[in-house]
């Protein structure tokens, strides 16, 4: 064999042997860097069962786990939301409506706090549906990892491992969560409980979107729509001011969690397709 041809051999080898090395040392995407994991490991319909994030030593697995838990979940509230969307769409203002599609405008207009005229009761004109879709439209996976990461301190705070609630969503009902241990003197509100962790992302994405206190969020996105861009969370937070006491240093806080773990790839990912 020709000295050239060994060493073109040699160098082969070597490449196939250092290809081989990478490929069983990161044996899944717990191995891999947060922000080196493949999207698509990422992009289950059906939720991981619940780790424990209070046992974890190692900070990238435990994020990496806390997001692949909580994305599909994301998913699910989002495809729901895209459906109701998707139905509104289909429906004409300029057609008579069945007995089925007034109904789901009523539905719609009592889920997303839409307010209809009692001569027009069940009826799509102009205005219903454009205040409809202004609020009828999903959330970008980042907005919400980032708030249910802060939120429930990684997954480790008591309302999120007792009470399934990763967003500090208060209630006011007597029983209806958990009582804060420093609620202030004078206040009755409660933690939320819910049923299953879904329920309360669900819950969120509802709240995010009928809420008036984030009507400035949705505007910021209907801007983003108007535009056919991809919706991102990380200027969707800029709506966020009410839902903390902390107001600017609450939305800054988001904000950099979204760009410190990179997680508007989720973005670019999930909302493309979005109707």
């Amino acid at each position: 064999m020709k000295s050239a041809d060994f060493m073109g051999v040699v160098i082969l080898v070597v490449c196939i042997a250092a290809i081989a090395i990478f490929h069983y040392a990161a044996k899944g995407p717990a191995d891999l860097d947060v922000d080196q994991a493949d999207n698509r490991l990422f992009d289950s319909k059906k939720p991981n069962t619940r780790p424990d994030f209070k046992s974890y030593k190692d900070v990238t697995k435990k994020k990496h786990d806390f997001f692949n838990y909580m994305l599909p979940q994301i998913q699910q509230a989002n495809r729901q939301t895209a459906l109701e969307r998707k139905q509104l769409l289909s429906l004409n203002t300029s057609t008579s409506l069945g007995a089925a599609e007034r109904d789901i405008i009523k539905r719609l207009a009592k889920k997303y706090r839409v307010p209809m005229s009692s001569t027009n009761d069940g009826q799509l004109t102009d205005l219903v549906k454009s205040q409809l879709l202004a609020k009828v439209d999903t959330l970008p996976p980042s907005l919400i990892l980032a708030q249910s990461a802060n939120e429930s301190a990684w997954g480790t705070s008591r309302f999120a491992t007792q009470a399934n609630n990763f967003f500090g969503i208060w209630c006011f009902t007597q029983g209806c969560g958990l009582k804060p241990k420093l609620r202030d003197e004078g206040l009755h509100h409660e933690v939320a409980y819910f049923e299953s962790v879904q329920e309360g992302v669900s819950y969120y994405v509802r709240t995010i979107n009928s809420h008036p206190a984030y009507k400035d969020l949705r505007a910021l996105r209907l801007k983003q729509r108007q535009k056919k861009t991809t919706v991102i969370g990380h200027d969707l937070a800029e709506g966020l001011i009410k839902y903390s006491e902390r107001g600017d240093e609450y939305i800054k806080e988001i904000q950099a969690m979204i760009r410190y773990n990179k997680l508007q790839r989720f973005d670019l990912a999930s909302m493309s397709g979005s109707p």
